[in-house]
């Protein structure tokens, strides 16, 4: 079917979903929000470990060999959770990420574990130049600047052999727990939903690739995670991560403090987090004749 409507159908629909996302509408300085989230982080979504596994197995089923002589781009690398897994291997990497905080939480894991083969870029994908078929992979991670097709043909153009690139696919329950379902913390303060209109599902890239006649493979990476603290850190962090806010939505405080309220049981606050990431791995010289 993707053959059948190509990819310019494909483009077309993925940048309509872009262009309906409200995502910046309630991030207008997104840098902010990273420089915000970084030291919290690797204590809720990024502390499981099986985005790695799972990206490593991906590279070994699709024939990519690690060593010392192949070059990676990581865009928006973040805390460096696949940047490290990478120079574990052995490959050099750029890590390029616009927030200097995320920057600072890689850079003190790469001093902290001796790691010499990670270079930082502080800069942002859409302003990055480099010329074409630079890596010899691209890597890109629920990545924002990712979730639309122009940014996505750039990456694909950077590497001159495999990418692998990381979305969602929809569904995943919340784990069972006694506390109250709640909406994202955002959307109760700003009342728009966060989410990005469905630009950030891989059946967009996917299907691009197909109609460009690649054979990418696609894993499927549950990511459930439960963040406990103290009521008063509770708070402390979110006023910390929300709490610049207040210029737009001054109840941002009250607001705050009534989830954290809602959310605690026997003295402790319960945040959750669930869902399924599906992983595209492809290498370019990996094609057939599109008809």
């Amino acid at each position: 079917m993707s053959q059948i409507l190509g990819s310019e159908y494909w483009i077309s629909q993925w940048q309509k979903a872009a262009d309906g996302s409200r995502f910046h509408e309630v991030y207008p300085d997104e840098k902010q929000l990273w420089n915000r989230s970084a030291g919290a982080f690797d204590t809720g979504m990024g502390k499981s470990g099986v985005r790695e596994t799972t990206f490593l197995k991906a590279l070994r089923n699709i024939g990519f060999q690690a060593s010392k002589k192949k070059r990676a781009l990581d865009i928006g690398s973040g805390t460096g959770a696949l940047s490290v897994a990478l120079a574990e291997k052995g490959i050099l990497v750029d890590a390029l990420d616009n927030s200097e905080k995320m920057n600072q939480v890689l850079l003190e894991k790469c001093e902290a574990h001796q790691i010499n083969t990670i270079n930082i870029i502080a800069e942002d994908f859409n302003a990055f130049d480099s010329a074409e078929g630079t890596y010899d992979l691209v890597v890109g991670s629920l990545n924002p600047c990712l979730y639309n097709p122009n940014s996505f043909l750039k990456m694909l153009s950077l590497s001159k052999d495999a990418i692998v690139y990381i979305g969602i696919t929809g569904g995943g329950n919340r784990p069972a727990a006694e506390v109250p379902r709640e909406k994202p913390l955002v959307e109760l303060i700003t009342g728009i939903s966060p989410g990005h209109n469905g630009s950030n599902h891989i059946i967009y890239p996917l299907n691009l690739l197909l109609s460009m006649g690649m054979n990418p493979t696609v894993s499927y990476v549950p990511s459930y995670w439960t963040r406990e603290e103290e009521p008063e850190k509770a708070i402390s962090r979110l006023i910390g991560q929300y709490g610049y806010f207040k210029d737009r939505y001054p109840d941002v405080e009250n607001v705050i403090h009534d989830y954290v309220t809602r959310c605690t049981k026997d003295g402790v606050f319960v945040e959750h987090g669930a869902g399924t990431m599906g992983m595209i791995a492809c290498r370019k010289q990996n094609t057939r004749k599109v008809k």
